[in-house]
């Protein structure tokens, strides 16, 4: 398995030219509960706090995982997310109280609204609630949520502009097959991502899976 991962790599050396797509999905599996943290990044996307702390941090809620919040306490703070490239809509999932309000506001390249919404509280206590927005060129969002009862996110899903072509291109710049994208392939494959899940069977990462990325990776796009 070492020698085809090396494979890997060296095939990354001559590149191919695709289109990209495919939903880029975040759980902040890598950020440790409980730190304290002035920013965080993950696929690319950076999230950093603008709540008047200036820090965020994550819990971990009994179903839905890591979930990260502006760490300001009793003072309503959202975060920022950053996006490595234009998406056409953004999903933000809450882990909300019935009190709570949250929000979404999504933000083109020049710093103008391009959408936004809101869920005006859960359903019941600690009960997840997703708001999501769209439109084209959106580079930045801001989420969170005011109100009684704090609210964190354990979701955070963003389509790019540029549709689907090749399960290959899994890193931005989108239509480029290039090293980001293997070190994503081997980095997911490494900490068993779904990222790196591209052959069957499904569910479990092996040969297989690391043949359909080089296989896809060779090809590049029609």
């Amino acid at each position: 398995m070492t020698r085809v991962l090396a494979c890997v790599v060296a095939l990354a050396a001559g590149g191919s030219a695709s289109l990209g797509g495919g939903d880029v999905v975040i759980g902040f599996e890598a950020y440790p509960p409980g730190s304290l943290m002035s920013s965080y990044t993950e696929r690319g996307v950076l999230f950093t706090p603008l709540g008047p702390a200036g820090l965020m941090s994550a819990t971990v809620h009994f179903t839905e995982g890591v979930a990260v919040f502006d760490a300001s306490g009793d003072v309503d703070g959202f975060l920022r997310a950053e996006l490595p490239e234009e998406a056409s809509a953004v999903s933000v999932s809450f882990i909300a109280t019935v009190n709570a309000v949250v929000i979404v506001d999504a933000y083109d390249e020049d710093g103008f609204e391009v959408d936004s919404d809101a869920e005006f509280g859960a359903d019941s206590a600690f009960d997840v609630v997703t708001v999501s927005v769209s439109g084209a060129g959106i580079r930045r969002v801001e989420f969170g949520g005011v109100g009684e009862g704090a609210s964190s996110t354990p979701t955070f899903t963003y389509t790019p502009s540029v549709p689907a072509c090749s399960v290959a291109d899994l890193s931005p710049p989108r239509g480029v097959l290039d090293f980001d994208d293997v070190l994503v392939f081997l980095t997911a494959f490494g900490s068993g991502g779904d990222e790196a899940d591209l052959g069957e069977p499904f569910g479990v990462l092996d040969f297989s899976d690391v043949f359909a990325f080089l296989v896809a990776f060779g090809g590049g796009c029609p």
